[in-house]
């Protein structure tokens, strides 16, 4: 992962490991925008993969339920 920062914004790249509460593990990576003002965070945006993350925190079976609502 890494940092990368170019006058007053910064580009950060995470990942994220952990077994959450139901014993499923959870691993996914993150990038976070964010721009700077002085020594302050004045904006913060942050993209990951949601589906994904849906997916290892509540199954596979999780998905249909959604998918039928949507439509």
């Amino acid at each position: 992962m890494g940092m990368h920062a170019d006058s007053d914004t910064v580009i950060l790249e995470h990942r994220l490991r952990a077994t959450l509460a139901n014993g499923r593990s959870y691993d996914n990576d993150y990038c976070y925008v964010i721009k700077v003002r002085g020594e302050q965070i004045c904006q913060m945006r942050e993209y990951m993969d949601t589906l994904g993350g849906f997916r290892q925190i509540f199954g596979e079976d999780a998905i249909k339920p959604v998918a039928a609502v949507a439509a």
